[in-house]
Order: C-alpha cells, then sequence, then structure tokens
C-alpha cells in the first residue's frame, strides 16, 4: 500500500506552470484568488482591477503545492499587449 501511495504522489514533486491568459478586465486574477482561497486583499494575493492591472508575468504557488505555480498573465488586446504581439 506504502508504494501505490508513493507512486500516486510523485506528481506532487514536479514543477508545474498553469499559465492563465485572456482579455484584460475578465477575472484572470480573480481566478488565481480564488483558485488559492484568497480574497483580493490578502496578503500575497493576485492584484485585481478592470484594467491591465497585471504589467508583467506574475507567478503564484497553488495553496496546497508549491511546486503549482499559477501565472498570471497581462491581458491581451490592450494598448500595451496586442493580440498580434502577445504571443
Amino acid at each position: 500500500m506504502q508504494k501505490l501511495d508513493e507512486n500516486n504522489n510523485q506528481w506532487k514533486s514536479v514543477e508545474i506552470n498553469i499559465a492563465i491568459t485572456g482579455e484584460s478586465g475578465t477575472g484572470k486574477s480573480t481566478l488565481i484568488n480564488a483558485l488559492r482561497n484568497m480574497k483580493a486583499d490578502d496578503v500575497g494575493a493576485a492584484k485585481i482591477g478592470c484594467t491591465e492591472t497585471t504589467k508583467e508575468p506574475t507567478p503564484y504557488p497553488y495553496k496546497d503545492n508549491q511546486n503549482v505555480k499559477l501565472w498570471d498573465l497581462p491581458g491581451v488586446r490592450t494598448p500595451n499587449f496586442p493580440k498580434e504581439k502577445y504571443i
């Protein structure tokens, strides 16, 4: 049984990066806070706003596993991040 538990939990030691992308003001940062069970005014929470709040890709560790990073990306289709040059 111990061997089975070890095999089932191996993924927890692997670094996993998940990028959250979308248009500006659609709730990317709010989603990251919800997944981390945080409120916007909690220390370490993703900053939220209606337009272009996230200016740089920013990693946030997932609450239950520090190896899982949720990346808050700037919103696409803004003057600073036009769709044509986003990627």
